[in-house]
């Protein structure tokens, strides 16, 4: 099994838990992706998705 050993990748995981997220800080922060929560279950739906999805592709290709 391999595993990814490069400390230069960078990702974060969010959702309306860490209420407003400053995306483009993020990507000034050397972060190559982000998990952006949607569901969990089939009943819930995270309120923020739309909005941390619309700042997340904003930001450009790093953070896509």
């Amino acid at each position: 099994m391999l595993f990814v050993r490069d400390d230069s990748i960078v990702g974060v995981d969010v959702s309306e838990y860490q209420d407003k997220i400053d995306m483009k800080r993020l990507s000034e922060q050397n972060v190559s992706f982000v998990y952006i929560k949607a569901t969990e279950g089939s009943s819930y739906q995270d309120v923020c998705f739309k909005e941390n999805w619309k700042n997340a592709h904003e930001c450009g290709p790093v953070m896509k």
